[in-house]
């Protein structure tokens, strides 16, 4: 996690030499509940930010992650739960899955990972949280009107949209 604070600091200096601003993040799942953590670490100030797919809970997510390892088990026979692999990543300090080392270490970040706009009002900008769906009609799903929820309890300005898609990435046809 602090590798990605880091990275953002890092990103901030170089439009500061470049005698610019940073006047927005666009936060990709995850990527939202980062950055409520990173500006409540620093004194950066967003005019506009935008969480896509936004996920606000680390340990939602890490939970997720395992789960493809607990489903690709399934087609073995050395089956396994998402506890025996938790279990596992503790032990051994890494575990594989999908292809992706996950630490211990990042496991541990993740699991207190949380979306929060405490004290951060005025300092998102105005917050633009966006989904993507791919029927019609799109509603705003019930998780993502929870963050919209949080943010404006905390006195941020934010807005929700569910945008028809397709993704291009997982079709096996041209489209």
């Amino acid at each position: 996690i602090d590798i990605w604070a880091r990275d953002l600091d890092a990103t901030a200096r170089a439009v500061e030499q470049a005698g610019e601003r940073l006047q927005g993040i666009l936060a990709l799942r995850l990527g939202a509940a980062l950055t409520t953590e990173y500006l409540a670490r620093c004194s950066a100030q967003f005019v506009t930010t935008v969480f896509w797919q936004p996920q606000a809970a680390g340990a939602q997510a890490l939970s997720q992650f395992l789960r493809l390892r607990v489903a690709a088990s399934m087609l073995s026979a050395k089956r396994a739960s998402a506890a025996e692999l938790s279990a596992q990543l503790q032990r051994d300090g890494v575990l594989e899955v999908a292809g992706y080392q996950l630490s211990a270490a990042l496991a541990r970040g993740l699991q207190g990972l949380q979306l929060s706009a405490a004290d951060l009002a005025g300092r998102l900008g105005d917050v633009h949280c966006i989904e993507i769906g791919r029927r019609d009609p799109l509603h705003v799903s019930a998780a993502l009107e929870q963050v919209v929820a949080q943010l404006t309890a905390s006195g941020v300005r934010a807005t929700a949209e569910a945008l028809l898609f397709v993704a291009v990435w997982g079709a096996t046809e041209i489209v």
